[in-house]
């Protein structure tokens, strides 16, 4: 593994071990030497699998919270199962959450499942953004490709600097670690559950990753991404196995786009702008966090820092001589230029009180400007740059509002829209009661007659109980659609109930 690579996974791991066991070192050391620790309520996300959701006769991490257990006992039952030989009813090895492998990276590297040994490399581009599975042609045939594909696309998130050096540890850990997690339920507006394969909880929204297999059947997928739209407002970003094009980096780059948009509904605005434009444009972060912060009107500096500023490094006066200089030319408004400074303004006051006086986003910008081009250089750049800035800095906040395609999607698919409401209501009552009304389908609950129109049965089963589904007859259904008939609206259903009724 590259040693680059290799130093860069040990801080993540060691940023799991410090969440996990609340920094005490002692319990870290005592993972780290193999010692039996107790696995507390802070590793829940990461023993959530696929036996959350149905039982299972192999894994089962749930089963370790609150137990005690050495950190190489608990991964020989990762390794365990990734070993485990497929039984005859065809079912699959159980994947777990892509935080698992990083904790246990090193003893995952030239693991061998079924004597393929894995390796990974670094993805890069000037930097490491990401791991790749080298043998993933391989390994894909032995281990779950969803497996290896969320590991992939969470390494995007954990080794990318700019998301950690803008978040900061505390929110970063927050979502990518604590409300990281796989075979996630969303909460639909109906009483049916969906599971998705990786979310992370953004400030109460769901940021979604599903990976279709190749057995998934499309028309499936697709209701399952809108029936979470609808319910939830959240977009499902799907990774087509199947799909040459469907890369891991056009993957991530639809999701950061959508953790950016859910970063800025919230009270991390700036930093969901700062992150958009040091990723999506190149801008240097520590001018950016100065020039969002500017714009935003969300900084401040104290006076005695003023200097270690960006832009400011050419200047060779000290922060005395520019406070005196600055003062000497009459520019200082100390009610627009500082936060609650209301000793009397003068120069002594301004240098003795520099360490407890704010700058305000108008004082900051006042203070710079008051320098002529011979006493700072970069005057010229920066003027450029918060130029540069300003125009991508509107035009982010558009991007980040803009949601033309959910809304585009809904009016595209009212049909799907009705289908998910109309769930609500009794399926056998309702066929009971119309059948002596030849319009309505004697079969197919909530359909009426309709030349020329039709109705998607693929979409329109998936909320069929399986006793009405089984009672469809062939001739109901040609290809999948129901010809001739259109779907009845909600206030329709509630007035044919009302006449039952």
């Amino acid at each position: 593994m590259d040693s680059l690579l290799e130093a860069k996974l040990e801080i993540i791991q060691d940023m799991l071990l410090v969440y996990l066991f609340d920094n005490d070192e002692k319990l870290i050391n005592n993972w780290k030497e193999n010692k039996k620790v107790k696995i507390n309520k802070k590793f829940k996300p990461l023993l959530q699998g696929d036996w959350t959701r149905k039982n299972s006769n192999f894994l089962n991490l749930d089963e370790l919270l609150n137990t005690k257990i050495s950190s190489n006992d608990f991964f020989q039952l990762l390794a365990k199962e990734l070993n485990r030989k497929k039984t005859i009813n065809g079912d699959y090895n159980n994947n777990f959450n892509p935080n698992l492998f990083f904790l246990f990276f090193k003893d995952f590297y030239n693991l061998k499942v079924k004597d393929e040994e894995i390796k990974f490399e670094e993805e890069t581009n000037n930097t490491i953004i990401g791991i790749r599975f080298c043998n993933y042609e391989n390994l894909s045939k032995l281990i779950r490709p969803e497996t290896l594909k969320i590991i992939e696309i969470h390494s995007r998130f954990l080794l990318n600097n700019s998301i950690l050096d803008i978040l900061h540890l505390e929110l970063f850990t927050r979502y990518f670690v604590e409300n990281c997690f796989i075979q996630y339920e969303v909460k639909l507006n109906y009483r049916s559950k969906r599971y998705v394969d990786l979310c992370y909880v953004i400030n109460e929204k769901e940021l979604i990753l599903e990976i279709n297999e190749v057995w998934h059947d499309k028309i499936n997928d697709y209701f399952r991404e809108l029936s979470i739209l609808l319910s939830t407002g959240s977009r499902l970003i799907n990774l087509n196995l199947n799909d040459p094009f469907c890369t891991n980096e056009k993957v991530y780059e639809n999701m950061f786009l959508d953790l950016c948009k859910l970063l800025y509904k919230t009270d991390t605005k700036c930093k969901a702008l700062v992150l958009n434009l040091v990723e999506c444009n190149g801008f240097p972060l520590e001018q950016v966090e100065l020039g969002v912060g500017l714009l935003n009107k969300q900084i401040k500096v104290k006076l005695s820092e003023f200097l270690s500023i960006p832009f400011l490094s050419d200047i060779t006066l000290e922060i005395d001589e520019v406070i005196k200089k600055i003062f000497e030319l009459g520019n200082i408004d100390s009610k627009l230029d500082f936060y609650n400074f209301k000793k009397n303004l003068t120069v002594n006051n301004l240098i003795k009180h520099k360490s407890e006086i704010y700058l305000t986003p108008y004082g900051i910008k006042n203070f710079l400007l008051s320098f002529n081009g011979n006493e700072w250089g970069n005057r010229k750049e920066y003027i450029k740059f918060m130029n540069d800035l300003e125009f991508k800095y509107y035009q982010t906040i558009e991007n980040l509002l803009d949601d033309t395609n959910f809304d585009m999607l809904k009016e595209e698919n009212y049909q799907l829209k009705n289908i998910l409401v109309l769930n609500n209501y009794d399926q056998k009552n309702f066929l009971n009661n119309t059948s002596n009304n030849k319009l309505y389908h004697p079969r197919i609950p909530f359909i009426i007659k309709k030349n020329n129109e039709f109705v998607n049965y693929k979409l329109l089963s998936a909320i069929l109980d399986e006793e009405i589904k089984n009672g469809v007859k062939d001739i109901d259904v040609n290809k999948g659609l129901v010809v001739n008939y259109r779907l009845l609206s909600e206030s329709e259903v509630k007035n044919v109930i009302s006449l039952i009724d």
